[in-house]
């Protein structure tokens, strides 16, 4: 009867989920009671029943008391948990701070390092440009200053007017003197790489061969008496240089071409000739070299040079070939131009073609053609009243 009362409804029987129906957790504890099958879990009786329903609401204030406290506790844990989450929330990020200013300072201090190097490196390139400058050494001013040119966008640029000053003094079609003689200069060649240069001197002359990277001598080659040719092969690592005998020796040493080896630095042919080189040139491929000698009669010789072997000679009837002789070829020995005295009227340029088939044949068959200076040809050509 008292489940019926409590759910309001005297006609409902008691079911086994019958204490879903009742929200008050005393009086389900009071019908659990009731309806215990052990004897020593029920109600004493009537009476006792009576009492604990006499006493319910001052069983629930306390239980709403008790749930209150039980909050209040949960609630002040919880508080704790709070607080100690944030404390150590707050160490853990002040330790990252700590870390990031740390590392922040270190990072700026590098910097500063940094900078400071590359001022103090500024500087000494700028006093050692300046000292190039004075020395007339262009090539290594510029190569000092552009070493201080930012490599990228994000590089701080530390040039300022003292580095343009410098920089307007090395624009210069001379970029540097590699070298300075006391006598005249009368041939130079390079080599096809840049690599090496051949100075060829004009009087007590000898060649010396020069290193363009290094900018320094590495050979003196030998030496005559007079005027000194050369020339580079336009493939090989490869010299080719005469040098005019001395007087004492004039009659027994008709001159030679030697090749020099530029990876070995040694001599590796002799080629020997019938009078003074005045000229020499490398086909284009480097494998014939035409030589132009004067004694009592001028040829132009052609000579295989990996053999070192004389292929052909040709006269070409010219008796003087004067102090100021030159001479040239195109690179596949289709034309020689070549210069010779003419005594007070000065000086002719001779053409000759096909020098490298089987015969060398002037320009014009009877005779070759000169250009004179004062632009006459030399000597004049016939007319047909004079043949």
């Amino acid at each position: 009867m008292l489940h019926q009362l409590v759910v309001g409804d005297f006609t409902r029987p008691v079911t086994t989920d019958w204490a879903r129906e009742i929200a008050d957790p005393l009086l389900r504890d009071d019908l659990s009671r009731c309806f215990a099958g052990n004897p020593q879990e029920r109600f004493a009786g009537a009476s006792q029943l009576a009492m604990h329903l006499r006493g319910l609401p001052k069983r629930q204030a306390a239980l709403a008391e008790q749930q209150l406290t039980l909050a209040a506790a949960a609630k002040a844990a919880y508080l704790r948990g709070v607080v100690r989450t944030a404390a150590l929330a707050s160490l853990v990020v002040a330790a990252l701070a700590y870390l990031a200013i740390f590392a922040f300072q270190k990072a700026k201090e590098e910097s500063r390092q940094r900078r400071l190097v590359r001022q103090i490196l500024y500087a000494a390139d700028m006093n050692l440009a300046q000292q190039a400058l004075g020395g007339n050494n262009r090539g290594r001013a510029e190569e000092l200053l552009n070493r201080q040119k930012p490599k990228n966008k994000s590089e701080i640029d530390l040039r300022g007017w003292e580095w343009r000053y410098l920089w307007q003094d090395c624009q210069s079609d001379a970029l540097y003197p590699l070298c300075q003689k006391s006598n005249s200069i009368w041939s130079l060649a390079v080599s096809h790489d840049a690599r090496w240069l051949a100075v060829g001197e004009y009087q007590s002359g000898g060649l010396s061969v020069w290193d363009l990277q290094r900018r320094q001598k590495v050979r003196r080659l030998a030496e005559g008496e007079g005027r000194v040719v050369a020339a580079f092969s336009p493939r090989a690592p490869l010299l080719a240089f005469s040098v005019e005998p001395r007087e004492s020796t004039y009659r027994q040493n008709q001159g030679s071409v030697w090749l020099w080896d530029c990876t070995t630095r040694q001599i590796v042919t002799n080629l020997p000739l019938g009078g003074i080189c005045r000229g020499l040139a490398f086909s284009r491929d480097g494998e014939t070299l035409a030589t132009f000698t004067q004694q009592s009669e001028s040829a132009l010789t052609l000579w295989r040079v990996p053999e070192g072997r004389r292929l052909k000679t040709y006269p070409i009837g010219l008796t003087q070939a004067g102090v100021g002789a030159g001479f040239a070829v195109a690179d596949d020995l289709s034309i020689a131009a070549y210069t010779a005295s003419a005594g007070s009227m000065g000086s002719s340029i001779s053409l000759a073609g096909t020098i490298g088939g089987s015969q060398i044949r002037p320009t014009d068959s009877r005779q070759p053609w000169r250009y004179h200076p004062m632009g006459n040809s030399w000597p004049p050509p016939r007319t047909r009243s004079s043949r």
